[in-house]
Order: structure tokens, then C-alpha cells, then sequence
């Protein structure tokens, strides 16, 4: 028999349980190559390449702390994951 059910506490155990189940988009990246016919027109540049990326983009959870990730007890004294966006260009000569 359970240590805690047996003393009487397993109700004070069970309330302090919280569900932190979750689903995260953690990273998504996209990019994109100019037509080549419009670097041929430059005549310099061989290739341009835009992208962007986003880290901690979306989170689904019934959580009611700062972040599921870290669980019940360390979420109460730390910062939760940062939404984070970066754009860049790369330019081929």
C-alpha cells in the first residue's frame, strides 16, 4: 500500500500534481532564392538568398506557470523561453 494513502495525505499529494503536457512550434526557418534571371541582369552577383527564422514561436498548453518545459517546481523561479526572430541575407559574388 502507498506510503502516502496510508497516513491519510494522498489528497495533499494528488492537489499539488499539476498536468504540464504540452506542444511547441520550437523553430521554424524559411528561405527564399531570387530568380536567377535577375542576378544574371546584375552581372555581379551570382545568387541572393533571403531567410528568416523563429524560435519558440507558438505554445499550446493548459499550463498556468511560466513554462511547461521546466516543470512545476523550477518554473516558479526562472524566466520562461524567449519568442526570438532573426532575418538574413546572403549575397553570392
Amino acid at each position: 500500500r502507498d506510503f502516502c494513502l496510508s497516513r491519510g495525505l494522498g489528497d495533499v499529494y494528488k492537489r499539488q500534481l499539476h498536468n504540464s503536457s504540452f506542444l511547441r512550434l520550437k523553430n521554424l526557418s524559411l528561405s527564399y532564392d531570387l530568380p536567377k534571371s535577375w542576378m544574371e541582369a546584375t552581372k555581379v552577383i551570382r545568387n541572393v538568398r533571403l531567410s528568416a527564422t523563429a524560435r519558440n514561436l507558438l505554445t499550446f498548453t493548459k499550463w498556468k506557470g511560466a513554462d511547461p518545459e521546466y516543470g512545476s517546481n523550477i518554473s516558479q523561479a526562472t524566466f520562461p523561453n524567449t519568442r526570438e526572430f532573426f532575418l538574413g541575407i546572403e549575397v553570392t559574388f
